[in-house]
């Protein structure tokens, strides 16, 4: 499971943490990764010699409204060189804290607060940001609340205090293991509407297990759909020829 960032050029890739920048991809996190697999399931049982590899795209949006605020972001760990979070999931698994940042464009001495708000729209935290900073970084704790009112896509809203305008907005996921149920095998299920109005499939692909270079020249077995490529055609999947090319 991989994250693509091709806008930031190829600036950061001796990196130990990881490469930010698009030259080669960043791993998510393993509760990251585990979520996703407990959340889409694709089988096909006529021929088990088959895998499957899944594309998936973030929902999210950020929305500037102020030519003053250059960026809005919400996230866990900050790589405090370039001022970015590592991890650009947005999806928090019962979070104890999250840390939300912002740069400007151009300082003002604007009374600004931000304010967070649950599934269902209801005010859930407002605070003032003391705006000292070119880059604030603001840490919100989460209490204890109940699974029920946890789960679902939350939104950010950086507000001007003195004229009562939105500056910037943005949306985040928050799942719940306490939400999760255990299928006929024991594994844990999420509810898949939640996490796939966040994280919508964009496309599905089919490779043998035993790819390789040579397997490619052998006649194709076509025991499954045709609507599903192989994944050696999909430009988006790390069986495609080049997976630098820019798509």
């Amino acid at each position: 499971m991989v994250n693509w960032d091709r806008k930031r050029g190829c600036t950061c890739f001796n990196r130990d943490a990881g490469d930010l920048c698009g030259c080669s991809p960043v791993i998510y996190r393993r509760s990251d990764k585990k979520l996703f697999a407990v959340s889409y399931t694709f089988q096909y049982t006529i021929d088990d010699r088959n895998d499957f590899e899944i594309f998936v795209t973030q929902n999210a949006h950020t929305n500037i409204f102020s030519d003053s605020i250059k960026q809005f972001d919400i996230g866990f760990t900050i790589d405090t060189r370039d001022t970015v979070f590592i991890d650009r999931s947005r999806t928090f698994l019962d979070p104890v804290l999250v840390t939300v940042l912002f740069e400007w464009k151009s300082k003002t001495n604007e009374d600004i607060s931000l304010v967070m708000k649950d599934p269902s729209g209801n005010i859930f935290a407002r605070m003032s940001i003391e705006n000292f900073e070119d880059i604030p970084i603001v840490d919100i704790m989460f209490p204890e609340i109940t699974t029920e009112c946890m789960i679902g896509i939350w939104s950010m809203d950086l507000v001007s205090n003195r004229l009562n305008h939105t500056l910037a907005s943005l949306d985040f996921l928050i799942v719940s293991v306490k939400g999760m149920k255990k299928d006929h095998n024991n594994n844990w299920n999420i509810d898949i509407e939640t996490v796939d109005s966040f994280w919508p499939i964009a496309g599905i692909c089919s490779v043998r297990k035993d790819s390789n270079v040579c397997s490619k020249q052998e006649p194709k077995i076509m025991t499954i759909p045709l609507e599903i490529k192989d994944c050696d055609q999909n430009r988006w999947s790390a069986f495609y020829y080049d997976v630098k090319t820019n798509w």
